[in-house]
């Protein structure tokens, strides 16, 4: 893998993306695959990953493998 910024390859692979504040919560990507729905939304959650290139410092985010959250009943 090479940086899209500067062409290095001298990248860390694999960090996560969280809230400093609190330190306990990863960012995701999320979509309700029925919107309208008052509840039972049924949200597909995508969770983010970085890779960071050591050189320029240049940060790619990239969405990992869908998440299904369960619906309260």
């Amino acid at each position: 893998m090479h940086c899209t910024h500067c062409n290095s390859d001298n990248i860390l692979t694999g960090l996560t993306v969280s809230d400093t504040y609190q330190g306990t919560m990863n960012f995701v990507v999320q979509k309700d695959r029925n919107p309208d729905a008052l509840i039972f939304k049924n949200t597909v959650r995508y969770p983010i990953t970085a890779h960071l290139c050591a050189d320029c410092k240049h940060v790619m985010l990239f969405a990992q493998k869908e998440v299904y959250e369960e619906d309260e009943k």
